[in-house]
């Protein structure tokens, strides 16, 4: 069962442990099941893809529709995602800052280096300060995580939503389920654990050097997700066009 405790406000809070960058990383949402045999197939290039990028880019993996698959399991907002997007493509399947990384196919092939590398080429939109402070006691591994997105060029669209969503890498899939997945892939990383909320925190209309500021507190299920694992990563996206104009990464789990 998921267990995590939300809380999404216009408010900000100073601690410690800040990580500031700058919003022009590429955000790849990755569309997959354990089930799938093609996302196996496709599974070690798009590794090698991202390794290679990995200043460019941050990635979120959606586990999506099979009932076998735990990912799914434990979290179904990976269908949600799939559905907000219109997507027709199965799977595995892609979208790069809310786009199709080919104009007629959302097929995971298509994320290639020159589509990566034309969109880091894009101008920042925000400059993003995220900070975590750590609310557990004992065992209880919870965080309550600030981010500051200000903009850095003027946006009118009203539709503008900063979304907050918490990853988990490093899963090797026999040691944690003892069992070999369907598709036989072991080695699962960026796997989609919350996103807080589902629909985003409203931001709206931007002017340059507007300063956003949103507060959420995730309380880690130990049971299921490896704390040390978890990442944070924040985008903002314009909920009508699907476009999505900046994104950052931590490199570090919030419960210090």
């Amino acid at each position: 069962m998921q267990k995590t405790i939300l809380l999404a406000i216009l408010m900000f809070t100073s601690s410690i442990g800040s990580n500031a960058q700058t919003g022009n990383l590429v955000l790849i949402e990755q569309f997959t099941e354990t089930g799938c045999g093609a996302c196996a197939q496709n599974d070690s290039a798009f590794n090698a893809l991202i390794n290679a990028n990995t200043d460019k880019v941050a990635v979120i993996s959606y586990h999506c529709y099979y009932t076998l698959d735990p990912f799914y399991a434990y979290n179904k907002a990976g269908y949600d995602r799939y559905a907000f997007y219109q997507m027709k493509d199965g799977f595995p399947s892609a979208m790069v800052n809310g786009k199709k990384p080919n104009t007629n196919s959302a097929h995971l092939s298509y994320v290639k280096e020159p589509v990566i590398n034309a969109a880091y080429n894009q101008p920042p939109q925000f400059k993003f300060n995220i900070s975590c402070t750590s609310t557990g006691k004992g065992n209880i591994h919870s965080a309550s995580i600030n981010v500051i997105a200000t903009a850095l060029k003027a946006n009118p669209s009203q539709n503008l939503r900063l979304f907050v969503v918490i990853t988990e890498n490093n899963i090797n899939y026999e040691q944690r389920y003892h069992s070999k997945s369907t598709n036989s892939i072991n080695e699962f990383n960026h796997i989609m654990r919350a996103m807080l909320p589902d629909t985003g925190n409203v931001i709206g209309e931007q002017t340059e050097g507007k300063i956003n500021k949103v507060k959420v507190i995730f309380t880690n299920d130990d049971k299921e997700i490896n704390f040390k694992e978890v990442r944070i990563i924040v985008f903002v996206q314009d909920y009508e066009t699907r476009e999505i104009i900046g994104t950052a990464v931590t490199n570090d789990h919030p419960f210090h």
